[in-house]
């Protein structure tokens, strides 16, 4: 797979973007724009959003939560909950590792 095939579109279904993080891993790694670089995406779960009042207010590649299980981002119909990333080319490390704050927009 080539590094443009594997950029996550945030736009796409959660069922899109979960087949994508899983048919990458372990890789190259589903990507996407994080500030200045890439985060690569590895290990994930899908979680459908029941009801619209669970996604209303939020955007599209939203980081909505970080907690235990991982870091989750809204995509079109759902979230997906990422155990682990990789920044740039550093090494793999767990999602609550990464410094990384609810209510940052992935991909833009």
């Amino acid at each position: 797979m080539r590094e443009a095939e594997s950029r996550i579109n945030w736009a796409n279904h959660v069922d899109f973007v979960y087949d994508l993080i899983r048919g990458c891993n372990p890789a190259p790694g589903a990507w996407t724009n994080y500030g200045e670089g890439k985060l690569y995406l590895f290990d994930a779960r899908k979680i459908a959003a029941g009801t619209f009042g669970m996604v209303r207010g939020r955007k599209l590649g939203e980081v909505v939560s970080i907690g235990d299980q991982g870091m989750r981002i809204l995509a079109q119909g759902g979230f997906v909950e990422v155990s682990r990333i990789r920044l740039d080319d550093g090494p793999k490390i767990t999602a609550t590792e990464a410094g990384i704050a609810a209510g940052t927009i992935l991909g833009a």
